[in-house]
C-alpha cells in the first residue's frame, strides 16, 4: 500500500447508529423528510424481524446494501444469502443506473454479458482466488486478469479491459491499491464462491474445505442455496467422518467417548434416546478431549456452554444423572491439576483459592450415590491433601511442585476406573491435537448447516445426526447394518 495511505478498519455500528444511518439514507431517497421518517420506521421494524439481517446489518457496508434492497423490494430477505444474491443483482444491473450513467464505451465484449455470465464469471474468479489458504482476499492485477482471461479464453490484454468494466460498471471488484485488487467487501466474494460450487454441484471439491477457517461461511451459505441438500450434506458428512479415519489413537478416543456415553443412556426410554444420546455423546467428547477442562468463571452449572450446537446437557431439562457426577468428577480433577501446577502458582491467594474449590468439589461429589468401596478411595485421596495455610504457603507450593503430581495422576485412575472419563492423552502429538479440534470444528460446521438448511429430510437429519463423533468402526457397522 502506497505510504501516502493509511489502513483504517471501521468499526460495527451501534444500534442508535444503524437507525440514524438508516434514517439518512431514506431521508435522501424520499421525496419529503416525512416520507424519508416513514420508510426509515418500516426497515427497522423489518430488520428486527430479521435476526439474521440485522446480525450482518451492524456493518456499515452491508448495511447500506440492505438499505438499498429494502429501497428497491420493499421487504427484506430472510435468508442472508437472498440478501447476498439481491445485493449482487443489484450492482450488477442498476449501479450506474442508480448513479444516472450511460456508458457508450468501454469494453463491448463484457456489455453484451447477460447478469447470469457475468455473475460466473466473478464467481470462477472469487473461487479461484479463495482456494488459496494463505492470501485468499487480494489479487495481484497481472493474477486478476490471468483468472478473468482464463475464464472468457481470451488474451491476457483483453481481460485487462474486461477487468476496468467490471470496476467501473458494478463496483463489486475494486483496486485497493495501484495494481492491487479485491471484492469490495469479503461477503460478496464468499457467497459467489458458495454460488459457484452449487452451480457446478461439486460437493467433494467443496468439502475439501471442511476444515479451513476460512470457508466456515461458504459452507454455510451453500447449505442455504440448495432446494436439496441431500448429497450437499452427505459429502460433508463423509469429509468429516474421515478427517480421523487413519489416526488409531484418536479412533480409540472415539470408541471411549461412544461406550461411555451409550452407557449413560441406556437407563432413558427409547422415545427420547436418538436426541440424547448425540447431546451426551457431545457433551462426553467435551470433557475428555483436554487434560485442563474449559469451564466458566464460576464453575457451576450456569455456563451457557454448547456443543455442536446443542445446549450444555447439564442445563437441560433432563439432566442425566452420570453427566452431573461426570461433570463434578472433571472439575474435581481440573482442580487437583490446578494444585499439581508446575511451574507454581505466583502466590498464596490462588493456592487457598483452588483448594477451596478442591475441597468443595469434594463435598459435593460425597452427597451423590457413589459405591461405597470408591467412596472410602476418593476419601484416602482427599485426606492426602496436605493443609494449606498462609503462614506456610511455600510448603504447601513446594509438595505441589515435587509430590502433587503423583497425587492428582492418582486421583486421574481412580475416575477412570470408576466412571470411565478423563483417560490421560498426553502421549498425543501436537499435530494430532490440532487434528482433534478440527474434527470437532468441522462437526460443529456441520450441524450448523444441518440446522441452516431450512426444512431437510427427517430420514437424512437422523443419520447425520446419529453418526456425528462416531469412530469409524461403528459408523461402518451401521452401514452394513442398514444395507442388510
Amino acid at each position: 500500500m502506497p505510504e501516502q495511505f493509511q489502513a483504517v478498519e471501521v468499526a460495527d455500528f451501534k444500534p442508535e447508529q444503524v437507525e440514524c444511518f438508516a434514517l439518512n439514507w431514506f431521508t435522501a431517497m424520499a421525496r419529503t423528510p416525512e416520507q424519508g421518517m416513514a420508510l426509515k420506521n418500516h426497515f427497522m421494524e423489518k430488520l428486527r424481524e430479521s435476526p439474521q439481517t440485522a446480525e450482518l446489518a451492524v456493518t456499515p457496508v452491508l448495511l447500506s446494501l440492505t438499505c438499498w434492497i429494502f429501497d428497491d423490494h420493499k421487504c427484506l430477505p430472510q435468508k442472508r444469502s437472498d440478501l447476498y444474491r439481491d445485493g449482487v443483482d443489484l450492482l450488477l444491473q442498476q449501479w450506474d443506473e442508480g448513479r444516472g450513467i450511460s456508458r457508450d464505451s468501454g469494453c463491448d465484449r463484457y456489455r453484451q454479458f447477460t447478469t447470469e455470465e457475468r455473475k460466473r464469471l466473478l464467481s470462477y474468479v472469487a473461487v479461484r482466488k479463495f482456494e488459496q489458504s494463505e492470501n485468499f482476499v487480494l489479487f495481484e492485477e497481472a493474477e486478476l486478469c490471468g483468472y478473468i482471461a482464463e475464464h472468457l479464453q481470451i488474451a491476457v490484454e483483453e481481460s485487462r479491459a474486461v477487468l476496468r468494466a467490471i470496476a467501473e460498471q458494478h463496483g463489486l471488484l475494486i483496486e485497493r491499491a495501484h495494481e492491487i485488487w479485491s471484492f469490495s467487501h469479503l461477503t460478496f466474494q464468499e457467497y459467489l464462491v458458495a454460488k459457484w460450487f452449487c452451480d457446478q454441484a461439486d460437493w467433494k471439491n467443496l468439502a475439501t474445505h471442511i476444515i479451513e477457517s476460512h470457508w466456515k461461511e461458504v459452507f454455510l451459505l451453500a447449505s442455504e442455496l440448495l432446494p436439496d441438500k441431500t448429497d450437499l450434506l452427505r459429502a460433508f458428512r463423509y469429509a468429516v467422518d474421515s478427517l480421523l479415519k487413519n489416526d488409531r489413537d484418536l479412533q480409540i478416543f472415539l470408541e471411549k467417548v461412544y461406550i461411555k456415553s451409550k452407557s449413560v443412556c441406556e437407563k432413558f426410554e427409547s422415545d427420547s434416546i436418538s436426541n440424547l444420546l448425540l447431546k451426551v455423546r457431545a457433551f462426553y467428547f467435551a470433557i475428555n478431549r483436554n487434560d485442563v477442562l474449559d469451564l466458566d468463571s464460576n464453575h457451576s452449572y450456569s455456563s451457557n456452554k454448547n456443543y455442536l450446537g446443542f445446549d450444555n446437557i447439564l442445563n437441560s431439562g433432563e439432566v442425566p444423572l452420570d453427566c452431573a457426577i461426570d461433570y463434578e468428577f472433571a472439575l474435581l480433577l481440573y482442580n487437583a491439576y490446578c494444585i499439581a501446577a508446575n511451574p507454581a502458582f505466583i502466590n498464596a491467594y490462588s493456592y487457598d483459592h483452588v483448594v477451596k474449590l478442591f475441597l468443595q468439589g469434594y463435598e459435593k461429589l460425597s452427597r451423590y450415590p457413589i459405591d461405597p468401596e470408591y467412596k472410602r478411595a476418593f476419601r484416602k485421596i482427599k485426606n492426602s491433601l496436605p493443609s494449606f495455610s498462609f503462614e506456610d504457603w511455600d510448603g504447601f507450593k513446594d509438595w505441589g511442585v515435587k509430590e502433587g503430581k503423583v497425587w492428582a495422576d492418582g486421583l486421574r485412575e481412580l475416575i477412570i476406573s470408576y466412571r470411565n472419563i478423563r483417560h490421560s492423552l498426553h502421549f498425543l502429538g501436537e499435530e494430532q491435537w490440532k487434528l482433534l479440534e478440527k474434527y470437532y470444528e468441522a462437526n460443529n460446521l456441520l450441524m450448523n448447516c444441518l440446522n441452516n438448511c431450512g426444512v431437510v429430510n427427517n430420514k437424512l437429519r437422523k443419520e447425520i445426526e446419529e453418526t456425528l463423533l462416531l469412530p469409524i468402526a461403528e459408523i461402518e457397522k451401521r452401514k452394513r447394518q442398514s444395507s442388510d
